[in-house]
């Protein structure tokens, strides 16, 4: 496994976190604004009394081949809130100025605490339906679909991962979500919310119109499943279905597993055609064969 570690300042832990992994010899990249190393050229310039901010930004030589760097746009601003110029740092309106993070589930406690202390903005992205709402919803089915249980992996959340989702929907200012159905789940969270603004999902624009064979006698109907394979997107009546209209259908499942702990999942699969992964463009291939 390789990891890509982003930070746009760094602090103690995040240098700890970056040598950590370079050492495992799990880091691929370390993404930051400004990073200095010894003997660089920041470096040297920290020497220098308006610029001894850059000495803050220190890492270790060996951390150097594996960092990347967007620098102007923070040596500005840290130019601009030392030499007294506050317009250009004024709040919305100040080029170099931050006015808003925006973070989604599970990526932005740790973020919006430290925007909450700045004045800063927390813009919040929901991709799914609020933890407690999916609970209510999907407990009956571990009764339907006992040994499909396993595929439900965030009934195995801890609670204090689950605080942390309840704490970043406290935290935000602002939440967005890509349906009705997911800002209808918000109404299971107990205490008041930011607004809530829908914005469904793009997509792609219409390919031309095409024509469809005629089917022959006996031609089996193709079926196609693309998404987690899990009962949250009901899988199981999906295996069920198909398996009760064999052999006048053929089924194509896109999907990867959550785990392997699953044996009614695995023998299911195994009957139909099963394809772990593909790329966009494949499966809008797949789609037209």
């Amino acid at each position: 496994m390789k990891i890509v570690l982003s930070h746009p300042t760094g602090n103690a832990n995040v240098r700890a976190v970056a040598a950590g992994l370079l050492q495992a010899g799990l880091l691929a990249d370390f993404r930051t604004t400004v990073a200095t190393f010894p003997g660089s050229l920041l470096d040297r310039l920290s020497a220098f009394g308006p610029l001894a901010e850059l000495g803050r930004r220190r890492y270790e030589a060996d951390l150097q081949p594996k960092t990347r760097m967007w620098p102007w746009r923070e040596l500005a601003r840290s130019v601009a809130l030392k030499t007294g110029l506050p317009s250009l740092t004024a709040h919305e309106t100040g080029p170099f100025c931050v006015d808003a993070v925006y973070a989604y589930e599970d990526g932005a406690y740790a973020s919006f605490q430290e925007a909450q202390q700045l004045g800063v903005q927390c813009l919040y992205d929901l991709p799914i339906g609020y933890w407690r709402a999916a609970r209510r919803l999907l407990e009956p089915e571990i009764t339907r679909w006992p040994d499909w249980a396993a595929t439900l992996v965030n009934f195995g959340d801890s609670e204090a991962k689950l605080a942390r989702k309840d704490e970043e929907l406290r935290l935000a200012d602002r939440i967005f979500v890509a349906s009705q159905f997911t800002a209808s789940t918000l109404a299971d969270f107990p205490g008041p919310l930011a607004p809530v603004q829908v914005i469904p999902y793009g997509f792609p624009a219409v390919g031309a119109a095409r024509q469809y064979p005629s089917r022959t006698a006996g031609q089996p109907l193709k079926l196609l499943f693309v998404g987690g394979l899990s009962q949250r997107k009901g899988i199981a009546d999906l295996f069920a279905a198909a398996d009760a209209l064999l052999p006048h259908v053929e089924l194509t499942v896109v999907g990867q597993k959550a785990n392997d702990d699953c044996p009614a999942l695995n023998a299911a699969l195994a009957r139909h055609r099963w394809i772990p992964s593909l790329p966009h463009a494949q499966i809008l291939a797949l789609m037209r064969a």
